[in-house]
């Protein structure tokens, strides 16, 4: 039986814990990405979200709450947050490889706009630090959750950081059905080296 045969769209715990992210780039334009609760007080995103953002927020419902970058990895496309995520819950790891064809479903803020699930199916490996599926995301969604489902517990098997995209008439255009997610071992093994009792929290 297929890993997702049990599941059949994210819980509203899962989508609860995918965030907004808001700041101003230094022209002063409002920027927006995505963000997934991993620990308490503890969100990632894409570092290119935050890169260079000012006054950083997290929605929250029709909140924001004050964000702080602990750090950033410019190579993995990784950056994890500080803020209160108070009557949130973390989303769990994933602990089973996605095998192909697993169901997936991308999750974040397209364009700005509401809270959006995509669902696609796990498709491959890149290399050791990124997934490629083919559930559809846009600009806004990088830094959602990629969720998947396992003995019917959805949990982060990936966080979104891009789409596919081909070149026609020296325009890029954009692909439905190409994402690109880097993998929570890798988000892990990151956020450990920077917080040793990362993983432990985790369990809490």
């Amino acid at each position: 039986m297929p890993a997702h045969a049990e599941c059949d769209v994210p819980s509203d715990e899962i989508l609860e814990s995918i965030l907004r992210v808001v700041g101003e780039n230094p022209e002063g334009n409002m920027v927006q990405g995505s963000a997934v609760v991993v620990s308490n007080n503890r969100v990632i995103t894409a570092a290119h979200v935050v890169n260079d953002l000012n006054h950083l927020n997290i929605r929250i419902g029709n909140r924001s709450r004050p964000a702080k970058v602990i750090f950033t990895s410019s190579d993995r496309d990784i950056a994890l947050l500080e803020v209160d995520t108070s009557g949130l819950q973390a989303v769990r790891f994933a602990e089973n490889r996605l095998n192909a064809n697993d169901q997936v479903w991308a999750i974040g803020y397209p364009l700005g706009g509401n809270l959006t699930s995509s669902a696609g199916e796990f498709v491959k490996k890149l290399n050791p630090y990124k997934l490629h599926t083919t559930a559809e995301v846009n600009h806004g969604q990088s830094g959602g959750g990629l969720i998947s489902c396992s003995n019917g517990s959805y949990t982060l098997a990936g966080m979104i950081i891009s789409y596919g995209a081909v070149v026609r008439d020296g325009e890029y255009v954009r692909l439905a059905d190409y994402s690109v997610a880097v993998t929570t071992d890798e988000v892990s093994s990151l956020i450990t080296i920077m917080e040793p009792d990362f993983a432990l929290s985790l369990a809490d």
